[in-house]
């Protein structure tokens, strides 16, 4: 598993023996490196802060081009992702050009790229892979850039989960430092593509929402089966992303997600350790998209944070009353299918 976040002291001159002993050392995740640096800062066994002094070490996240592994996302998780693509694929198959033509938002696009020598800017403001770029296209022009720094400001209510786990898959294997921002709601895919950042960073008026993932397929009854099969995996590797970043396991953010949506505030994510800082409106870029349309949560079952029950902040607790946040399954199956025959059986 990748280790994203590592020990420094802050002044190495290499004077405090305890000091140069741990520089260096890596962490899985948050918890872990907030275990032996509580709050990020000051090791807990630091001999001089015993005698009053200030201790010098601290805890970070790693940066793209500092690591030797094949980044935040390792092999395993990629690995994952392409039988999940494999399994999908056998299930829904391809639409054809013209039904990908129709399904598109004529002249709209959900991202934008702002490049420079020295930092990129990607802008995620709408619903992700349902018309205009591609994945595969967003993920070559990822490529493409050689900036030293990417900033992806978000502003989306998710969309395709196959793109979103692609988009997040290309962001952190990026050799660049790469911070995400929330700049309004970041929901479903959107959650998870932020949790690639090296740095994580929300507005503190905006809201994020994480959840388990939604498809559909049409079959018999052993279709039906194979789909929920390849939903509780891929929701599987969605929770893995989020503890990679916070902490805890895989299945314990599958147990927050599954038949649930969690909704956050800035601060609220910050201390469930699903974001790195929170900024004040005024910190936010100015060169966002213009004239981006009001995003729709109508898909959702809670029309944003406002609406939505407190979370539970701690990372082991396992949701013991799924009753109260189980979706509306005919009006979710009745939403989803108006979506899908506007977008791909246009006539």
């Amino acid at each position: 598993m990748a280790k994203r976040w590592v020990a420094v002291e802050e002044d190495d001159d290499r004077a405090c023996e305890p000091c140069d002993t741990i520089d260096g050392t890596t962490y899985r995740n948050r918890e872990d490196a907030y275990a032996d640096y509580p709050g990020g800062v000051g090791y807990k066994d630091c001999i001089g802060a015993k005698y009053g002094n200030a201790c010098r070490g601290k805890v970070r996240k790693r940066r793209g081009g500092e690591r030797t592994d094949s980044g935040m996302t390792d092999t395993r998780l990629l690995n994952e992702f392409a039988a999940r693509l494999r399994e999908r694929n056998a299930l829904q198959p391809r639409m054809s050009a013209p039904a990908i033509a129709n399904a598109r938002k004529p002249g709209a696009d959900w991202c934008r790229f702002n490049l420079s020598a020295e930092e990129a800017s990607i802008y995620i403001f709408d619903e992700i892979g349902m018309w205009g770029t591609t994945a595969q296209g967003f993920v070559d022009q990822l490529n493409a850039v050689t900036s030293p720094k990417i900033t992806v400001y978000l502003n989306s209510p998710g969309g395709e989960v196959f793109d979103g786990i692609a988009i997040h898959t290309a962001l952190a294997m990026s050799k660049a430092h790469v911070t995400t921002f929330v700049t309004g709601v970041a929901a479903s895919a959107a959650s998870f593509i932020a949790m690639a950042g090296d740095t994580i960073k929300m507005a503190r008026n905006a809201t994020m929402m994480i959840h388990d993932a939604s498809g559909l397929a049409w079959g018999n009854a052993t279709t039906m089966r194979a789909e929920a099969d390849l939903l509780d995996k891929l929701s599987l590797n969605i929770a893995d992303m989020y503890a990679m970043q916070a902490g805890g396991t895989a299945e314990e953010w599958f147990a927050k997600i599954e038949n649930s949506e969690v909704w956050y505030t800035g601060q609220e994510a910050l201390a469930a350790g699903l974001i790195d800082e929170i900024t004040d409106p005024d910190e936010l870029e100015q060169d966002a998209p213009a004239n981006v349309s009001r995003l729709s949560l109508a898909a959702f079952n809670y029309a944003g944070r406002a609406e939505a029950p407190a979370p539970d902040l701690s990372v082991a607790a396992v949701i013991d009353d799924h009753a109260a946040m189980v979706r509306d399954t005919s009006a979710k199956a009745d939403l989803m299918l108006a979506l899908v025959k506007a977008r791909h059986f246009k006539p």
